[in-house]
């Protein structure tokens, strides 16, 4: 029967003394003699090297390994190690080189399979900085500098792990530009390059010190770096020789008069900046001793006073072509200087300069040109920010009125009429000044507003039946819309209704009343931005199993980012303060159960532009599982000027452990199906319905997660330009991606980011709102859901875009060690057919390692259950699809 092991449970000859399988001594033997020593017993025949590197033992393979490094990893990719192992009876070892073989990064699995070799002559990693402090000496603003750390691994096997620049935005890590975090793997040694970013030193009397942490599986060390940068004292004046803001203050404070000049000006803000300080006063510089005020309330040195606003809403009066002028006050009864500014959110109406008065501030309001647009009424807005950023928002209506000649002769050689006087109550005046328009005015202003019509205007006399015509036609009219009206489908019926309406709300509702299953399966969470990550719910994260698996590099977004351009300047969504900052106008609005989601409202103040952010975790449009998350944009101009808005969106893409899974892109009428693992532009006419990826590669009968990016949502504005690529390495990346580079850049771990574009166009001042979506989540291949596989492992399908009746989506077919020439044909239901330029049979071309694809784009049938299938040869594969006539896509 053998002998078992109580250790390994497993069994052993009847006359063992040692476990075969982990050389614990087995019961009924002495343990004087101690465990067998596993690493240095025989194999029944020895392991060789391509190089005739014979290994005999455990120790000797595992040192053969550790020396020759290259051909071990080719080894355990071909499978001889997991081979070799199972032919000793190692079925554990077998099993632990069969996972390391199939490990992302190869090194990084012949690292994994070491640490399992029951062998002791393998030092772990251990790891040495050189140096461990860092002086750069004296630096001035704006001064580059450039120095070198260097990693070596004073063990054995893969060192690998990170460099961060700990709270010090002033260094950057690896090539230039460099990045906060830098990632290592070598065995040896390596060199991490380190730059000083000079235009974000700032000036002190004590040095700058930054920390660098080096974190790996060889230990940890923080190496400091410091820097002297002196602070340049103020040049001039009162306050000349100050060395910091506190000495400014201190000397403004003994001479206020003499010192505003030099904050009213902006010289103290220059001398700011030239320290590599933030100038703490937001807004423009009052003047007088209101600068002085200013100053002192953004140091926090003194309180600002409470202060009152003479009007909180405006209304004006005039005709066209004249101008308007109107003074709205600011108040403190306390004894200190009051300081304000203001803009407008219209451009009929300006803004003046406020002037300062102690505890006064006057702020000229000014319609230039009434409007040529008799008759009606214009509204605007204009905000006040007074001491202690205290804000005011007062309404300002200007009524239009018409240029009446009461006194002009009638034209020559027409004909007399009677008159009778129509007599209008006069209407209520503000106290407004009111520049007499260019035409001729009353000699007399009349008590009343009196109005001339010819006689009979009103009256029964002058009745003629073709009056009535324009309202019978109306009536007409109206009549037509509302049997159309009577006549048409309900609303659901009418094809995807727009999701920012009412009849929107009403589809989101009606999808989640009607789900069977109401599981998340992808989580959404924010940074404090309003940048958003995504994670899958229903697995680990595979380097932490405490952990969901991420979907995004960062779990909360904060690697993603989403810029505005606003004619020529860029603004990063959720980010606030000063400079090119925005200001949030409701951070933060959740859903009410059962939806999952949050929007947000950001605005770009100068500029009026309103950015509205919409996070949805949605159904997917096949799975019906709540798997997938629609991300929506509505771009609004309210400034009432037109200005040049644009978008752009970059997604930090990640699955699980793989941040550098290549992306499968279906073919376009411009473009060919290929798989991208470096870097690639699409232009609007080549961007295809999705892009996908698969976890585990060309594995079709189990490729892990497979994510999905949907690029054309319906009823929604399409992208411009769509780029992978790898991620740039910057949080705070604006507009252009720079540098733009390969996903598998030189000796880098591979990285790799989507970005997407919608137009830089102009946006009317009162135009309508601009949308923009797309989706990102999980897929099936081969009908079967993300997490699952498909098929025979030979071909795989798989589909996105609209699936409603009638209209295009694309079909996938991911083939398996394809041969040159092979043809896959893609069999329709019956309703279905192929878009122009596509046919049933096509030719796959190319691919990437073991993998390739081909592409069709299908228009869809009548709604039901409908499956597809493709056939190359003998392998053959089924999609099941549901088309919809109503959904969110």
């Amino acid at each position: 029967m053998g002998q078992t092991c109580t250790k390994c449970s497993r069994v052993n000859p009847e006359d063992a003394a040692y476990c075969y399988h982990d050389g614990a001594i087995l019961a009924g033997y002495s343990r004087n003699g101690g465990p067998v020593p596993v690493g240095s017993a025989p194999f029944n025949n020895p392991f060789v090297f391509p190089s005739g590197r014979q290994c005999r033992t455990f120790d000797e393979l595992a040192l053969a390994c550790q020396e020759d490094w290259s051909a071990a990893r080719d080894l355990l990719q071909e499978g001889f190690f997991e081979s070799f192992l199972g032919g000793l009876g190692r079925a554990d070892l077998a099993q632990a080189a069969r996972e390391a073989a199939r490990f992302p990064d190869h090194d990084r699995g012949l690292d994994q399979l070491l640490v399992k070799l029951p062998s002791g002559v393998v030092e772990a990693p251990r790891l040495f900085v050189a140096p461990q402090e860092v002086s750069l000496g004296s630096l001035t603003i704006g001064e580059d500098r450039r120095c070198e750390l260097q990693l070596e691994n004073r063990g054995m096997r893969l060192l690998y792990g990170s460099v961060t620049c700990d709270d010090c935005d002033w260094l950057a890590l690896g090539d230039a530009p460099g990045a906060p975090e830098k990632i290592f793997q070598f065995g040896v040694e390596t060199i991490i390059p380190v730059h000083v970013k000079g235009k974000l030193l700032r000036a002190g009397t004590k040095p700058l010190e930054g920390r660098l942490t080096i974190e790996s599986n060889g230990g940890s060390i923080v190496v400091f770096v410091r820097a002297e940068v002196p602070a340049k004292p103020f040049p001039d004046g009162v306050l000349k020789g100050a060395l910091t803001p506190r000495q400014v203050a201190e000397k403004a404070k003994a001479a206020p008069k003499d010192a505003a000049i030099f904050f009213e000006k902006g010289t103290v803000a220059e001398w700011y900046n030239s320290n590599g300080w933030i100038y703490p006063v937001q807004g423009p510089p009052a003047s007088g001793l209101g600068a002085v005020q200013q100053f002192f309330e953004a140091l926090g040195l003194t309180p600002a006073p409470k202060v009152e606003i003479s009007e909180r809403s405006v209304e004006l009066e005039a005709v066209a072509g004249a101008s308007v002028r109107h003074v709205l006050e600011i108040r403190s009864e306390e004894k200190r200087p009051v300081y304000a500014h203001a803009s407008s959110s219209a451009s009929w109406l300006e803004v003046g300069r406020a002037k300062l008065n102690g505890r006064v501030a006057s702020i000229p309001i000014l319609v230039p040109n009434v409007p040529d647009r008799a008759g009606e009424t214009l509204t605007a807005k204009v905000t006040v920010q007074a001491n202690g950023n205290q804000r005011f928002v007062v309404p300002v209506t200007l009524i239009i009125g018409g240029n009446f000649n009461f006194d002009a002769d009638p034209p020559a050689k027409a004909a007399p009429v009677e008159e009778e006087a129509i007599v209008a109550a006069p209407a209520p005046k503000k106290s407004v000044a009111v520049k007499p328009a260019p035409t001729p005015v009353p000699r007399e202003a009349p008590p009343e507003r009196v109005i001339k019509v010819p006689k009979g205007a009103r009256g029964r006399e002058s009745f003629s039946p073709l009056h009535l015509l324009p309202l019978l036609a109306l009536l007409v009219v109206l009549a037509g819309v509302m049997l159309v009206d009577w006549l048409a489908p309900p609303l659901a019926h009418r094809g995807t209704p727009s999701l920012e309406g009412a009849g929107g709300e009403e589809t989101f509702n009606r999808v989640y009343a009607n789900l069977k299953d109401t599981t998340p399966r992808v989580g959404i969470d924010f940074d404090d931005r309003k940048r958003f990550g995504l994670v899958l719910r229903t697995e680990p994260d595979p380097n932490d199993p405490e952990k969901f698996k991420r979907l995004t590099y960062e779990a909360k977004g904060s690697s993603n980012n989403t810029c505005v351009k606003v004619d020529g300047h860029e603004y990063l969504f959720g980010n606030t303060g000063q400079g090119s900052y925005g200001r949030w106008v409701k951070r933060e609005v959740k859903r009410k159960p059962p939806r999952i989601g949050q929007e947000s409202i950001w605005e770009v103040p100068n500029d009026g532009i309103v950015v509205t952010q919409m996070v949805d975790l949605v159904p997917g449009d096949q799975t019906l599982l709540l798997d997938t998350v629609l991300v929506r944009y509505k771009v609004e101009n309210q400034s009432g000027n037109p200005h040049t808005v644009g978008l752009r969106v970059m997604l930090d893409t990640f699955i699980g452990a793989n941040d550098g899974v290549p992306f499968a892109v279906p073919g376009t009428d411009g473009q060919k199906d290929r798989l991208i693992d470096t870097m690639e532009t699409f232009d609007q006419k080549d961007i295809p319905d999705y892009v996908q990826a698969l976890e585990n590669g060309d594995d079709l009968q189990n490729p892990g997660t497979v994510a999905h990016l949907g690029l054309k949502v319906p009823e929604y504005e399409l992208l411009q330009q769509l780029l992978i690529c790898r991620w740039p390495g910057n949080r705070e990346m604006g507009w252009k991606m720079e540098p733009e580079e390969s996903m598998r850049s030189n000796d880098k771990k591979p990285d790799s980011c989507v970005v997407l574009y919608w137009p830089y166009v102009r946006m009317d001042e009162h135009g309508a709102p601009r949308n923009m979506a797309f989706t990102y989540g999980l897929n099936s291949i081969s009908g079967v859901s993300g997490s699952g596989g498909g098929g025979d492992g030979k071909i795989a399908l798989t589909s996105g875009g609209s699936t409603r009746p009638g209209r295009e989506f694309t079909v996938t077919a991911y083939v398996k060690d394809p041969k040159e020439g092979q043809v896959v044909e893609l069999i329709l239901p019956k309703g279905f057919s192929f878009a122009k330029g596509h046919e049933a049979k096509k030719t796959v071309e190319g691919g990437n390692g073991n993998l390739a694809q081909v592409s069709w784009r299908v228009r869809s049938g009548q709604e039901g259950e409908h499956t597809l299938e493709a056939v190359s040869g003998a392998a053959r594969a089924t999609l099941t699809l549901r088309i919809r006539d109503e959904g969110l896509f």
